[in-house]
């Protein structure tokens, strides 16, 4: 079978798929992913291919989707393009034989998606990774926004995808979402020692591995099919609304609640936490609060931060008994929602304990920057409570199962350090330097589109959401335990 934007090649059990579009860098179009299809339809139906290898000529992997090939499209031709897309993932997901990603140069966006489908990504040291949608009006929803946190962590994901900044082969590696870095001489013959070695392997027990590690995964499929009308719909909007442009820097405003102070400066608004370990805040109020930032249009991120050397104390009132209890619960409950759902990014800001409800409060931002001097503490088991509301469950996609039950169940003290080697911030600060920086990385998502922002935001939830049932149960597991 010919092919036009791709070579496709079998032998020794081994196929290979190269992506051949060198004079545009191995952009990806529609009718690239059509042959994409095909061949991996060829691998699948040659018993002799146990093993299938995807590259890039030129050097180059693939700097993403060809925007120029579908410019014209109009909501109709996207949503039927997106649907071939979807359909390709779904092939790719239930492919039955190992699909290894050789990756060398440039894999943005669409590119970087392709390659977090397969099982296995090798990489030389010239790679370069990134989801750039956010720069065009797009979302990541090729897989990108959904396997992301569930290979990088939840915090690193949000960073990757609202952000589109680039990275290194060697700062992929350390975040987990490729598996091997290698010199660009050494790659080709690593990758194909590692073909070897899996066609030694069984290849009915090899199927079954894969589709019982793909099973957590493939429980967001329905959040691809969504962006396939997601898409076409905020095309439909940015005709009504025409270009979106960062807002100028307004003039301060600041609003005191009775814990908490409130204020929108440059391009966030800041929720500035009072401080001490046993003033908490007045759910009612941090409600309000973050619906007065999600409704100003000019805050284009909402920063929670504390002025003293705790982040977050105990909600207020502190004791109300079991029904109290069950009450305030389902207070915090909105409150995270209302996090989780908000439209812009959350941004925490942490220059001292996080520990507790505080240390939950954290995880559900979208980013965490820290001061050095920060320590993150789960310690409710320690004090006869559990980390129910999203504690446990972001927990567990930051920084993996292990870690997660080890600090929940012990109340370990992490440090700032720490934290950022195991996934659980984004970035650690020079403390008189935190909240400066706070302000760059607001300054850098005002320059997004905050439409695709956003929908980048819904998709990344998608995974977590699952868990809102166990937050219920956790309300009243915490109301039964008196605390």
């Amino acid at each position: 079978m010919g092919y036009d934007d791709i070579l496709y090649e079998a032998g020794e059990g081994i196929a290979r798929l190269t992506l051949n579009r060198p004079g545009v860098g191995n952009r990806l179009r529609g009718h690239t992913y059509e042959e994409i299809l095909m061949a991996l339809g060829e691998a699948e139906r040659d018993a002799a291919v146990g093993v299938v290898i995807i590259s890039g000529t030129g050097g180059v992997f693939s700097v993403g989707e060809d925007m120029l090939a579908t410019e014209d499209f109009g909501p109709g031709e996207m949503r039927s393009h997106l649907k071939l897309i979807a359909q390709l993932t779904v092939a790719i997901r239930n492919l039955g034989k190992p699909l290894i990603a050789e990756v060398r140069g440039p894999c943005l966006g669409a590119a970087n998606q392709l390659q977090l489908l397969c099982d296995i990504t090798l990489a030389s040291q010239d790679a370069i990774f990134g989801q750039t949608a956010s720069r065009g009006g797009e979302i990541p929803f090729l897989w990108g926004a959904q396997m992301l946190p569930r290979t990088a962590g939840e915090k690193r994901a949000r960073e990757i995808c609202f952000l589109s900044r680039e990275y290194t082969a060697e700062e992929a590696r350390g975040m987990q979402f490729i598996n091997e870095v290698h010199l660009s001489k050494d790659l080709s013959y690593v990758v194909d020692e590692m073909c070897r070695e899996v066609l030694s392997l069984s290849p009915a027990s090899l199927r079954m591995v894969s589709a019982s590690i793909n099973y957590g995964f493939d429980l967001h499929l329905s959040a691809i099919f969504h962006a396939c009308d997601f898409i076409p719909l905020m095309m439909e909007e940015r005709e009504k609304l025409g270009e979106v442009e960062a807002p100028a820097p307004g003039p301060s405003e600041v609003f005191n609640y009775e814990s908490f102070d409130y204020r929108v400066e440059g391009m966030a608004a800041v929720i500035t936490f009072r401080g001490s370990e046993k003033n908490g805040i007045y759910l009612a109020e941090f409600i309000d609060a973050l619906r007065r930032a999600e409704a100003d249009n000019n805050a284009r991120a909402v920063v929670i931060t504390s002025s003293g050397e705790f982040f977050f104390g105990d909600l207020c009132p502190a004791d109300q008994g079991k029904e109290g209890r069950r009450l305030e619960i389902k207070s915090w409950i909105m409150a995270a929602a209302t996090i989780r759902n908000m439209g812009k990014p959350v941004i925490a800001a942490i220059n001292g304990r996080a520990s507790g409800v505080g240390h939950q409060l954290h995880l559900l931002c979208d980013l965490t920057l820290s001061s050095e001097c920060a320590v993150f503490c789960q310690d409710e088991g320690c004090r006869g409570d559990a980390p129910s509301l999203w504690g446990s469950q972001l927990l567990a996609r930051n920084i993996g199962e292990r870690k997660a039950r080890e600090i929940s169940l012990m109340g370990s003290e992490v440090s700032a350090e720490e934290a950022l080697h195991m996934r659980l911030i984004n970035a650690v600060i020079p403390h008189g330097d935190l909240m400066v920086e706070v302000d760059q990385w607001c300054r850098e998502i005002a320059k997004l589109d905050p439409v695709a922002v956003g929908l980048a935001k819904t998709s990344l939830n998608y995974g977590s959401d699952l868990s809102y049932p166990a937050i219920w149960q956790g309300r009243e597991i915490s109301a039964l335990m008196g605390k």
